[in-house]
């Protein structure tokens, strides 16, 4: 899978304190209706769904949107690195829903067309960020909603999370404006700027392909163009920004310079936020949730996170 984990660090870090994972996944739940691609798309028979993490005490929560990764064209909300994210968030006292969305190479989708000639938008950059505004407007009219939706993704989940709390464009999704964008975002190892190509020269070769697979282009001047318009930090145009996260790990698999140019773009635009690379570790998104988020640190990832999110919290 592009934007794997290695199985080796660069340096030691301490071992992650496994939360444990059930033995039998909670089922997934397919979107209401309103909430599918076939609202806005009638000949759409793509069918999104979630899978929920309720806590155990109280009717109302704040909700997180976990979102899994895979280079936009694999991944699920069943990873166990991911399900064991949700655990701990809702333990936390969040209402937690995985979710997925539509792939670049269909498949894991039920109804979903297939990435060809024939269908060169399924699963493209359009969908893929439609799918996550109705997962996000769906967890807004869910009466357990306090009001209050956060994002939390990985890697190519780390790009939806900043799309879920800037990108103010409907295209085509009914009922989608700024009132309705994610209230704070958690970015693991996100990709923000698809047109660059720097970093470690084998994280790059990875990075194009995955890249090129989504919006479909060539790696051209031209095509380069056109990654940049769809990227995340083309989004970046005030200081006018909803609570961002951007964490990443010193050797990630990710190419380390696309949260230096996300962090450049909000610098430039006198945007606050919160930043965290982890020194000398190598893993990747939510692999290091549960990892030290520092060599002589005993805080965990997790609690940053969740630290994080309690800060925007409505009391």
């Amino acid at each position: 899978m592009l934007f794997g984990a290695s199985s080796t660090l660069q340096a030691q870090t301490p071992t992650p304190t496994p939360m444990g994972t059930p033995a039998v996944h909670n089922p997934s739940i397919a979107l209401d209706d309103a909430y599918q691609p076939k609202a806005y798309d009638s000949t759409d028979t793509t069918v999104l769904e979630r899978v929920e993490y309720v806590p155990t005490s109280g009717s109302r929560w704040p909700i997180v949107l976990v979102i899994h990764g895979g280079g936009w064209h694999g991944g699920s909300f069943y990873e166990e690195d991911l399900v064991s994210a949700c655990l701990d968030l809702r333990n936390a006292g969040y209402l937690v829903f995985g979710i997925d969305y539509r792939l670049a190479k269909p498949g894991h989708i039920p109804g979903q067309d297939r990435h060809d000639a024939a269908h060169p938008d399924s699963g493209g950059p359009l969908q893929e960020t439609n799918d996550i505004k109705q997962q996000v407007l769906a967890a807004r009219a869910d009466t357990r909603c306090n009001g209050q939706v956060f994002v939390v993704g990985g890697s190519a989940g780390g790009s939806h999370a900043v799309f879920a709390a800037l990108d103010t464009a409907a295209n085509g999704v009914p009922n989608w404006s700024a009132t309705k964008l994610a209230d704070a975002a958690v970015c693991l190892s996100g990709a923000y700027n698809y047109a660059l190509r720097e970093g470690d020269p084998d994280a790059v070769i990875a990075f194009t392909e995955a890249v090129t697979n989504y919006t479909s282009t060539q790696d051209t001047e031209e095509g380069r163009a056109i990654e940049y318009a769809l990227s995340p930090v083309a989004l970046v145009t005030s200081s006018n920004i909803k609570p961002l996260y951007l964490i990443n790990a010193e050797f990630d698999t990710m190419p380390t310079p696309q949260q230096d140019n996300m962090k450049q773009a909000l610098d430039d635009h006198g945007v606050t936020y919160q930043w965290l690379t982890i020194e000398g570790s190598d893993l990747h998104q939510f692999h290091y949730w549960h990892s030290a988020d520092g060599p002589m640190s005993n805080t965990l990832v997790a609690d940053d996170v969740i630290n994080f999110l309690n800060a925007h919290r409505i009391p």
